[in-house]
């Protein structure tokens, strides 16, 4: 079994620091004094001032989880041209993409990152196939 590094390290977000970060720290003077005496670090792909140690909450505040099949209805309806949707590892899920107006989906975990106990790609990929015909592009497939 794999413990996620973030666990294994004690890396946390924010940071919470423990005593062993700290005497880690006063073994590293310069490390540390140029850590403490410099502005956060922030992300380049991200406005300037979201700090990295805030990163976790700038994703979460991106994420609405009211986002539903009618809304997504509503967009395509705007959009008006040919659409992929990822992350499709059910055959329900499939059928109501296809049905919602979707023409291509990509059968993903997402890497299985953030749910280490989903299924595997290969493990449903026969079921989305008969779930939502011959007709409908499956992203990674070769048919």
């Amino acid at each position: 079994m794999f413990a996620c590094p973030s666990v294994v390290s004690h890396l946390l977000t924010p940071p919470r620091y423990t005593p062993s970060q700290v005497y880690e720290a006063i073994k590293a003077p310069a490390w540390t004094w140029d850590f403490i005496s410099n502005d956060p670090y922030n992300y380049a792909c991200i406005n300037e001032d979201v700090p990295a140690d805030s990163l976790a909450a700038f994703v979460n505040s991106q994420i609405n989880p009211a986002f539903n099949w009618k809304d997504a209805e509503w967009l395509l309806g705007e959009w008006n041209g040919p659409s992929a949707i990822k992350g499709v590892v059910r055959p329900d899920d499939a059928k109501m993409a296809v049905e919602t107006g979707f023409t291509t989906m990509w059968v993903s975990n997402h890497g299985a990152r953030q749910l280490d106990t989903s299924p595997a790609t290969i493990d449903v990929l026969p079921s989305i196939r008969e779930a939502v015909g011959p007709n409908v592009s499956l992203l990674g497939v070769k048919d």
